[in-house]
């Protein structure tokens, strides 16, 4: 199963990519579900956050349901970043949290960039 949503670059793109895969909730078990529109939101939020877009960029959102896994893609046309979270942001920090909480959840995910950027990640159907 794969599903694929163009969502607009503005302030609704998190809940509109949370809303594009509620169509997952039956497929999946109930905690990777809820793991995947985590991650999703976070992805999104820092595309319309930091992806410098225009309002009528688009954000695109990928949805694969493998065998053993599910991965999800987030793609933008901003310029990439190289940050690692290897720590928790301070707790006194606005933001930050974002990939922190991406790279707590998921068991596997990465940034490629080229012209345009693609965050993906992956969640273990056998947790």
């Amino acid at each position: 199963m794969e599903l694929f949503r163009q969502i607009a670059a503005g302030v609704s793109a998190p809940s509109s990519a949370r809303a594009a895969v509620e169509v997952l909730s039956q497929a999946l078990p109930h905690d990777t579900y809820a793991d995947l529109r985590l991650v999703v939101t976070e992805l999104v939020t820092n595309c319309v956050k930091h992806g410098h877009l225009a309002p009528d960029d688009r954000v695109l959102v990928t949805v694969r349901l493998l065998e053993d896994r599910v991965r999800v893609e987030v793609e933008d046309c901003g310029h990439g970043f190289s940050y690692r979270p290897t720590r928790p942001p301070s707790t006194d920090a606005e933001g930050g949290r974002g990939l922190y909480i991406v790279s707590r959840i998921a068991d596997r995910w990465g940034v490629e960039a080229n012209d345009e950027t693609l965050v993906w990640a992956e969640l273990s159907l056998t947790r």
